[in-house]
């Protein structure tokens, strides 16, 4: 929001500040020139003088590779053991790299095999980034959530990815409303709509190992009219799509379902809870059908939450032992499958996801403007 009683400088000059990747020249450029267009014209003559001084002193760092990252940057993050067993699946020397910055809201990363390489979204950018090594930084797929001719704001990228058994990637969409596949140039719907009522939006998934895909459901990526609509589900859902299309609602019960993952015998779901007012992480009993049982709370993160630790709980990965990975109040927390916290990768912003890539031993962490990894001692599910 502009506020209008102060002089124009002064109003960029402050938006330069708050802006949330203070470093992305390109998002705070964009947002100066909106605030030029609430000026008076006489204004904008200065707008633009403004925009050009301020932008000079403003790094360019946005999408940069790790090549380009300075040798000596601090990194954000930093190992924290709350328990021995902890440095049994991270080094107590590990270090936390700093790959790529300067995103909006860096997201859902995924090990695409097929390019050897990391896929992860920028979610306010309608994109979804690749990373390589050697090479950097490269735009995969653009738009990657909303497809639409008509403007739309707010989180309008994709969020969660996943690669099925075929190879191809699949896509939860928040302006679309929709799980998708990207196959062949091209976008197929996999699920929008709940008893002829549109999604949500989705916002992550996994895909279990006889195909069905798990995903969650809750509102971020809905415009306000959206929400208002007479025909808003009116709750947010964990869903399965089994092979053969059919959606069906798993629960209702969360209020704010986000990040997904299966224990390594798919017999217990996870699913993170990112309710500023129930931070919690839930764990499901997995009925034969494929249904879900009563769910029990796998940890709850108030007290981190109300300490102030930045973040909540959101996007989780497992390991081929059952640890439990997942993002949320102070970065990346590691869990035992009985729910015992062993410690945590300390990361200064809110963090939202991870995934384990290269060999299976790499975690790599999507964290507010930044793609970081570090080198564990342990493989993530599925290598």
């Amino acid at each position: 929001m502009i506020d209008s009683s102060l002089p124009p400088h002064r109003s960029l000059l402050v938006i330069a500040r708050q802006s949330r990747g203070m470093w992305n020249r390109p998002a705070v450029e964009r947002r100066m020139l909106d605030a030029g267009r609430l000026l008076t014209r006489r204004s904008r003559i200065v707008v633009a003088g403004v925009i050009a001084l301020l932008t000079a002193w403003l790094p360019i760092s946005a999408d940069r590779s790790a090549a380009e990252v300075p040798a000596d940057a601090k990194p954000p993050a930093v190992l924290e053991a709350a328990d021995p067993q902890f440095h049994e699946l991270i080094p107590p020397d590990a270090k936390v790299e700093v790959l790529a910055d300067g995103f909006e809201w860096s997201e859902g990363p995924v090990w695409w095999r097929p390019g050897e390489c990391l896929l992860f979204s920028d979610v306010p950018r309608n994109t979804v980034f690749q990373w390589r090594e050697g090479s950097g930084i490269d735009v995969f797929l653009k738009p990657s959530g909303y497809t639409g001719a008509k403007m739309r704001g707010g989180e309008s990228g994709s969020n969660g990815l996943a690669v099925d058994a075929q190879g191809r990637l699949v896509l939860c969409q928040h302006g679309d409303r929709r799980v998708a596949v990207w196959s062949e140039g091209c976008f197929r719907t996999l699920a929008d709509r709940y008893q002829g009522k549109p999604l949500n939006s989705p916002n992550d998934l996994v895909i279990r190992s006889n195909g069905d895909i798990y995903f969650t459901d809750p509102p971020y990526g809905m415009t306000p009219e959206a929400a208002q609509a007479e025909d808003a589900l009116g709750f947010c859902g964990v869903y399965r799509i089994s092979k053969d299309g059919r959606l069906t609602l798993l629960t209702d019960r969360m209020t704010r379902p986000n990040g997904i993952g299966f224990s390594p015998d798919e017999k217990t779901l996870y699913v993170a809870q990112s309710d500023p007012a129930n931070p919690i992480w839930m764990s499901f009993p997995v009925r034969d059908d494929g249904t879900l049982g009563e769910g029990s709370i796998f940890f709850d993160a108030a007290v981190w939450k109300d300490s102030k630790l930045p973040g909540l709980p959101d996007g989780l990965k497992v390991d081929a032992m059952g640890n439990v990975f997942a993002t949320g109040p102070g970065g990346v927390n590691v869990f035992r499958s009985d729910g015992r916290f062993l410690g945590r990768i300390r990361v200064s912003v809110p963090t939202a996801n991870c995934a384990f890539g290269d060999d299976g031993s790499v975690l790599y962490i999507t964290a507010d403007m930044y793609l970081l990894r570090v080198r564990t001692k342990t493989k993530g599910l599925g290598f």
